[in-house]
């Protein structure tokens, strides 16, 4: 008859440990620096974006006044070349009405006199119309001035503006390798925890389980159908009952269409002066099958399924099947890997 080769936990760790722990110290070293160089580049990103809308309302607000400018400049210029127009036609309208004076009837002179009254007259809003052209031409000068250097900080905002966009897109750039590094060195871990299981799924039944080792996620505690089974049935029965009670609430533990979950809101505090609010799922006490359950079966047998679904819902909600995990079962949490380790 072949010898069984005895395995223990202290071979076990020597044959994993030498492998994994290179691979475990550089990528939890890795995933330390990229989630400080991304929490860096998120808050460069959020303060370029910042300064990138500022300067973009500046040269908006800076193209309406622009654009008023322009509209301000032509209708000046239209109102200059009205009023050189109405001088010219005011001289010729003056020499006209000289020649007839000087061609004249003595008895047309009284209504000249009055023409020349009213020529008069034209002289001076004309004069006045000339002033009025010259400050308009000086506005217009000032105006076009002003064009001038908002035309010059637009462009300068622009190149600025292009800078800006060249750098986020540097940074995004570099933003989105970080995080594929983060995403390749959290794979290596889970690789890792992958292998650790495998090795340590051969102790996961024996009787002096060691501190850390391979826990079904999502699979019933049977303990407590025993327990129950043997209070309440013949020694003939009891290990029959319990093996069919047992199955019959893994499989609804297993069943997709059961949801005997309830969301709450918990507060939770980030540090000494921040704190947020998350919403978790915890079992619904008033579940009709719970109830039942708790009802016929006691305490413990609840608490068993609770802690079960629980599990499923948490390490495998899509797939609801129990599955493998790294577990401190002195403290009753995951465990590390360099829990394992050591």
């Amino acid at each position: 008859m072949p010898k069984i080769r005895d395995f223990s936990w202290g071979e076990t760790k020597r044959r994993t440990g030498a492998q994994l722990k290179k691979m475990i110290i550089g990528s939890s070293l890795l995933t330390t620096h990229l989630h400080e160089e991304i929490r860096r580049l998120k808050n460069l990103v959020s303060r370029l974006d910042t300064e990138i809308d500022v300067k973009n309302r500046r040269i908006e607000f800076m193209e309406i006044k622009m654009t008023n400018l322009s509209t301000s400049l032509s209708i000046m210029k239209e109102e200059r070349d009205q009023l050189n127009q109405a001088c010219v036609e005011l001289t010729t309208s003056l020499n006209r009405v000289t020649s007839l004076l000087k061609q004249a009837h003595p008895q047309d002179m009284r209504r000249m006199h009055g023409s020349m009254n009213e020529n008069e007259t034209l002289r001076r809003e004309l004069r006045n119309r000339r002033i009025e052209l010259a400050q308009q031409r000086k506005e217009i000068e000032k105006r076009e001035a002003q064009l001038v250097v908002l035309s010059e900080e637009v462009e300068d905002m622009c190149k600025k503006l292009e800078e800006k966009d060249d750098e986020l897109d540097s940074m995004i750039n570099l933003n989105n390798t970080l995080i594929a590094k983060e995403r390749i060195s959290n794979h290596e871990l889970q690789e890792a925890r992958q292998v650790l299981i495998e090795g340590l799924d051969g102790f996961a039944n024996i009787r002096s389980r060691p501190p850390v080792g391979i826990k079904r996620m999502g699979e019933l505690n049977e303990k407590p159908f025993r327990d129950i089974c043997i209070q309440k049935f013949s020694s003939k029965e009891w290990e029959i009952k319990s093996v069919g009670l047992c199955s019959l609430w893994q499989n609804k533990i297993q069943d997709p269409e059961w949801y005997p979950y309830k969301k709450v809101t918990i507060d939770k505090k980030l540090h000494e002066c921040r704190q947020y609010f998350a919403v978790q799922e915890v079992i619904n006490e008033d579940d009709e099958k719970l109830r039942e359950l708790k009802d016929e079966w006691g305490e413990e047998v609840y608490d068993a399924v609770a802690n079960a679904s629980l599990e499923m819902n948490e390490y495998n909600t899509s797939g609801r099947y129990p599955v493998r995990e790294l577990w401190n079962f002195k403290e009753g949490r995951q465990a590390s890997l360099k829990e394992v380790m050591e």
